[in-house]
């Protein structure tokens, strides 16, 4: 006779009852993962209250983030009454946020129309970037924008309803060096380079003083994909106040260039160096230092004045460096050169200070003097006659002043002239 067997259910383990021993083992188990619950929960209470500050840091550094420079004005130079003749403009650099511009398709080509229309940056530079650096967060498309251009663009920018989907173009500030009166005082001021480097001049011996601190501003992405941001500001340089009267160095200048017109010849000025300073002769304060030839400063690598086109291309690039430096030279202060006429003064107070001079006698001048077989000649060829010391000094007679020396004597000459410092070197 056959049997049928009873099948089981599929859930009669749930009913089944376990022995004893197991169901001591199953009740350890559970309170062990229970433990292990309440140690963690414990652990990261203690680390969210001792050290939570710290691991944020750490967390928010492997976040999302961008950062910009936000650039230090230079200090400007100004005259001994405040007038600027260095400042530092405001403008601005076109930055593009490809990475954002690219978030979505339909922000593409109304951000490349706003490009071309505010600073005429082209498409096919766009296309570059989103080829090539499709997830770059910073690309500087235009420098140096002034400020009516960056008006006209943040007009825009903030006009949402106009322009929703124009993404991914933000100003950055920066300054750029200027020079009020162009040319005057290039020698005195020197002009910078590579931003912030000081070239020649105060812009040179003064860079540190001139030169501030950029600042920071950081931002980075929170959990909740809000901007966090920390600004940490820039320090401005310092200004620095020269001696210098602007308008006693644009009376020098003008007249060097008239002397300059008025004696040119065959196309060439009238010297190929000429230099000046006005000195305060008792504070030894310089109000005026010119030299010709000078250059724009707004532009001190622009030698058009002094070659043409043709023959600077000619030039090889070292003959170029050469007639830059040249012309950056400052003759009043780097080239040695004969006092002249102007130590004649000295040579009449040493003849008065020893006894040999009184102050009455008479010299003549004849044009020339013979001294040890060299013929010496005054600047009046046919002589100035009878003269008095008085009379020498004023037509800055050579012959006069030869006869003069000659009475002193080479001692009383030459220990004089150490008193008045003529022959001494200067250093730091």
């Amino acid at each position: 006779m056959a049997v049928k067997k009873r099948k089981k259910s599929r859930f009669e383990f749930l009913t089944r009852k376990f022995p004893l021993r197991m169901q001591r083992k199953l009740v350890m188990l559970f309170m062990a993962v229970v433990l292990a619950f309440v140690v963690l929960i414990g652990r990261i209470t203690y680390i969210n209250v001792t050290k939570g500050s710290k691991y944020t840091k750490v967390v928010l550094d492997q976040q999302n983030y961008d950062s910009r420079v936000i650039a230090f004005k230079r200090g400007d130079i100004v005259d001994r009454n405040g007038t600027k003749m260095a400042t530092s403009e405001r403008v601005y650099n076109v930055i593009l946020d490809v990475a954002v511009m690219m978030d979505k398709k339909e922000y593409i080509e109304p951000t490349k129309e706003v490009l071309k229309e505010c600073f005429n940056v082209e498409g096919d530079v766009v296309d570059k970037l989103i080829k090539e650096s499709p997830d770059s967060r910073y690309e500087v498309l235009v420098s140096d924008v002034d400020y009516a251009t960056a008006q006209k663009f943040k007009k825009i920018d903030e006009d949402d309803k106009k322009y929703p989907n124009v993404k991914g173009i933000w100003l950055e500030e920066d300054y750029l060096r200027s020079y009020p009166y162009g040319s005057m005082a290039s020698d005195v001021l020197g002009f910078v380079y590579g931003g912030n480097q000081g070239a020649l001049g105060i812009e040179s011996a003064y860079n540190s003083i001139l030169n501030g601190t950029d600042g920071r501003e950081y931002g980075y992405f929170d959990s909740d994909s809000s901007v966090e941001r920390t600004v940490k500001p820039a320090k401005n340089g310092n200004t620095v106040v020269s001696t210098i009267d602007v308008t006693l160095q644009n009376i020098v200048e003008k007249c060097i260039l008239e002397f300059n017109s008025a004696h040119a010849a065959d196309g060439n000025p009238g010297s190929k160096n000429t230099a000046v300073i006005i000195m305060n002769p008792n504070t030894g304060e310089i109000l005026a230092e010119a030299s010709y030839p000078n250059f724009d400063l707004n532009d001190p690598r622009n030698l058009s004045l002094l070659y043409t086109k043709e023959q600077w291309d000619a030039m090889s690039e070292e003959d170029q460096v050469e007639a830059m430096n040249d012309l950056w030279r400052n003759f009043c202060v780097s080239d040695a050169y004969e006092p002249g006429s102007t130590a004649k003064p000295f040579t009449v107070a040493a003849g008065l200070e020893t006894g040999t001079l009184t102050g009455n006698e008479s010299y003549y001048c004849g044009g020339s003097k013979d001294v040890l077989g060299t013929k010496i000649s005054c600047h009046y060829k046919s002589g100035h006659g009878q003269e008095t010391i008085q009379d020498a000094i004023a037509n800055s007679c050579n012959v006069a002043l030869m006869d003069m020396a000659a009475v002193i004597g080479p001692e009383n000459f030459t220990k004089y002239q150490h008193y008045f410092w003529v022959w001494r070197v200067y250093r730091d």
